[in-house]
């Protein structure tokens, strides 16, 4: 048997483009974009949609429900803290007593610390009276109003001393106010030229200065009755 005439490179060549060419047909058709290009198959099949009939009802969607609007914050509102639009701060309401925010409080201290009230001590008065008993008089005691009673009960204290150095003093105290300037401690008012002390007034004042009387003023007054002398008690000077 006659063998065959052997392959030109050629023939290679040309056998191996229509191998390449087939393979790539057949992998191309496994696409469906190719086949529908080549009409080999609907593009509906392709798409895998589901196609409604022409008389086909679609379901309506539900309403949805509309949302309350979002309430607006003031934000230059501050109330009780620094939180915008917080609620109002708590109220501290305390009949006849102290108010404590903050916290609870178990043992509160309050201090109230007030200026001293004018006295006159035990040892001073003593020697006042002693003083006072060697030259008695008449002597009237006035405290001027300015809205409190010490200066009433200092008043009250200085009559006492008075009365029992011997002097003859009023029952009560008057009640006075400001006809002028406002001044504070004690005033001794007396009969004499202005700007004069008589011998009684100097020795009153050295003698009420020795007792821890503070800010003694003294008022010569021509009017004044001679034979008295008044003693007015103002503001404490400690207040």
């Amino acid at each position: 048997m006659e063998r065959g005439k052997p392959w030109s490179r050629g023939d290679k060549i040309g056998l191996g483009s229509l191998v390449v060419c087939f393979i790539g047909v057949v992998t191309a058709l496994l696409f469906p974009e190719v086949r529908v290009w080549f009409h080999l198959e609907n593009p509906a099949d392709v798409s895998g949609a589901v196609t409604q009939p022409a008389n086909a009802v679609l379901p309506t969607s539900q309403p949805t429900a509309e949302r309350a609007p979002a309430p607006k914050v003031n934000k230059h509102l501050r109330v009780g803290n620094d939180n915008p639009g917080s609620a109002p701060a708590p109220i501290a309401v305390a009949p006849n007593g102290i108010a404590i925010a903050g916290g609870t409080v178990t043992n509160p201290t309050v201090n109230n610390f007030a200026p001293p009230q004018r006295t006159i001590s035990e040892q001073d008065r003593r020697t006042l009276i002693a003083s006072l008993s060697q030259h008695p008089g008449k002597v009237i005691f006035g405290a001027i109003n300015a809205g409190s009673s010490e200066a009433f009960r200092f008043a009250e204290s200085l009559r006492e001393v008075f009365k029992s150095a011997g002097w003859e003093v009023q029952e009560s105290i008057l009640p006075m106010m400001f006809g002028g300037d406002s001044w504070d401690g004690i005033m001794l008012c007396y009969k004499g030229e202005p700007n004069t002390a008589t011998e009684m007034a100097r020795e009153l004042s050295l003698e009420l200065t020795a007792a821890h009387v503070k800010r003694i003023w003294m008022n010569s007054r021509p009017d004044f009755p001679a034979d008295s002398i008044r003693i007015e008690v103002g503001p404490n000077p400690d207040q």
